[in-house]
């Protein structure tokens, strides 16, 4: 998707194109298997915006922070019942528009003790 600029400096006029999430790339999750509530970060390029959202299969993450262009960490939201089984597509969204790559997560519950 991309956003029209226009800009006016100094009485002359820019007309222009952006893309928002050019460059967005996710390259790795740690962990790639967890519980719900623990924290993963995703690691890639370009993932900062004015917006970044974290989609676990179906279920989003309410907790997602981007403090640089190559990291997010976001806390693991429980899985969505609607999602197959306990492996699913992390989709990270900047600015809107989702990030080039793929990353898996597997949902896991620790046995009894």
């Amino acid at each position: 998707m991309k956003t029209l600029l226009l800009a006016v400096l100094a009485g002359s006029v820019w007309l222009g194109t952006h893309d928002a999430a050019m460059g967005a790339t996710v390259k790795r999750i740690t962990p790639s298997r967890g519980q719900v509530g623990k924290v993963a970060i995703i690691h890639g390029e370009g993932l900062r915006g004015s917006s970044v959202t974290v989609e676990f299969g179906l279920a989003p993450a309410t907790e997602v922070k981007a403090p640089n262009d190559r990291t997010v960490r976001v806390r693991i939201p429980p899985q969505d019942p609607r999602d197959p089984g306990p492996l699913v597509l992390v989709t990270v969204y900047v600015d809107g528009i989702p990030a080039d790559g793929e990353l898996f997560f597997e949902y896991f519950e620790p046995g009894p003790k």
